[in-house]
């Protein structure tokens, strides 16, 4: 779907709301000093499986074209990669 801020109600405040909560998310995800992961699983994601948390990797990481990451938890964790 594409969305607009100039389409019919509600879009408009859709957007506003939803801009709002990445902006709440992108600064409380910056702001988090201690990682629960640091490089694990190594700089290539290929096919690796996440857990919950915080991963935070010191040099560049990669995914492989038509390659996958399995986030393996449930609908309420969170998954934060820096």
């Amino acid at each position: 779907k594409v969305y607009a801020a100039d389409y019919a109600i509600p879009t408009p405040a859709k957007m506003t709301l939803a801009i709002g909560d990445m902006m709440a998310a992108y600064t409380d995800a910056a702001s988090r000093l201690n990682p629960d992961f640091i490089n694990v699983p190594g700089p290539v994601l290929d096919g690796q499986t996440l857990t919950p948390g915080l991963h935070r990797w010191v040099s560049t990481v990669t995914v492989s074209t038509n390659k996958m990451i399995t986030f393996d938890g449930g609908p309420d964790d969170i998954w934060i990669l820096q």
